[in-house]
């Protein structure tokens, strides 16, 4: 769902229970997050870009739905 944010948690070799404990999000509900089942809140989203703070915020967030 963001390919963006999966390809930086990639090359920085962080997984999610990695960035769940960095973020103090509970894992569970970032896999969920990640997946597109719920949506993010403004506070988790700054809480990802200081992880990723060399990268652009929207280009991390960009949604890409797959059609079908």
């Amino acid at each position: 769902m963001y390919p963006n944010l999966n390809a930086e948690m990639a090359r920085k070799e962080i997984s999610v229970k990695t960035l769940s404990e960095i973020t103090r999000i509970n894992e569970r509900v970032l896999r969920n997050k990640l997946s597109g089942v719920t949506d993010w809140k403004w506070n988790e989203v700054l809480k990802i870009k200081k992880v990723f703070d060399d990268v652009d915020i929207y280009f991390l967030f960009e949604n890409k739905q797959k059609a079908g």
